[in-house]
């Protein structure tokens, strides 16, 4: 894959700020990933795929039913080189398929352990979303050359385990940063949005409606498509002020405080991806045509 750089620019709606102080501007900081050539014999890159499935007893029914063709028919999708593990959860969790090469060998065996899955119990959804990410941190540590993802498929209705879901998102962006990224598929008529969106948001993936098992497994097809085409991991943005500047983030991605700043972990970014950041700069006093620096740098590593 031909090496390329990350673009970005960044813009102040004004220039000027009244002397004594409090003056509120916006940076619009934009970024867009290089595009991906590889070489004439390269290989696509492989999947190290964690399908972490509700098995509780509100997913009993139709919607356990959809979970498991969805979860059948991924697998049937994915090629021989990728890999797939799949974990259940309700009170405890469940490991059932383990680093498994989705080979026509590996298939079958897919599709005889999912065909057997039963609901069961309360719903852990954070020990399933900790365990599937243990599993793929196996093959990150190994140092062996896959993207990472994760899909959990869930009614969202956590009552078991790490129940505030902010602080769960807090480990699903961290893993994140690290390169796995984690997206969710809703099964039955009400889930529980708000749990599955922000896990989707913080892992840098998406929500999916689940309606007919066979259409879902080719959109998430095709999210793992774009998946192999992570070329830029781990990309953080950083702004930085004078003493005395305040500067906040208008979208949602996680941020580290720094002294008169602000760093923003905006995780992977696949080909020619794009990204906006809309920062809110307070000013502070100062003397009349002087001038307050601002600061922008951006640092990430080559998928």
């Amino acid at each position: 894959m031909t090496e390329k750089t990350l673009k970005i620019s960044a813009q102040l709606e004004r220039k000027l700020a009244w002397h004594k102080g409090q003056s509120v501007r916006h940076v619009v900081c934009e970024l867009e990933a290089p595009g991906m050539e590889r070489e004439e014999n390269e290989q696509e890159a492989r999947i190290n795929l964690a399908l972490v499935l509700d098995n509780s007893g509100s997913m009993s029914g139709q919607p356990l039913q959809a979970a498991k063709d969805t979860a059948m028919a991924v697998a049937e999708l994915l090629g021989p080189e990728d890999m797939l593990s799949l974990v259940t959860f309700a009170t405890e969790t469940e490991v059932i398929l383990h680093h498994e090469q989705m080979d026509s060998a590996g298939k079958d065996r897919a599709r005889q352990l999912i065909s057997r899955i039963q609901t069961r119990g309360s719903t852990n959804l954070s020990g399933g979303w900790f365990e599937g990410a243990k599993i793929l941190s196996e093959v990150m540590e190994s140092g062996e050359e896959y993207v990472h993802h994760l899909i959990l498929l869930s009614d969202g209705r956590a009552n078991e385990g790490l129940l505030d879901v902010d602080k769960l998102c807090e480990h699903v962006s961290e893993m994140r940063e690290l390169g796995m990224s984690t997206s969710c598929v809703g099964f039955s008529d009400n889930y529980e949005m708000k749990w599955l969106e922000k896990m989707a948001e913080a892992g840098g993936g998406r929500l999916h409606d689940a309606e007919q098992p066979e259409e879902i497994a080719e959109v998430l097809l095709g999210e793992l498509g774009e998946v192999r085409q992570t070329v830029l991991e781990d990309v953080r943005v950083a702004i930085q002020g004078a003493e005395g500047v305040s500067i906040e983030l208008l979208e949602r991605y996680g941020t580290m405080s720094k002294p008169n700043g602000l760093e923003v972990i905006l995780g992977s970014l696949i080909s020619e991806a794009k990204r906006k950041l809309v920062f809110v700069v307070t000013l502070p006093s100062g003397e009349v045509g002087s001038e307050i620096p601002l600061v922008i740098q951006a640092q990430y590593k080559a998928a």
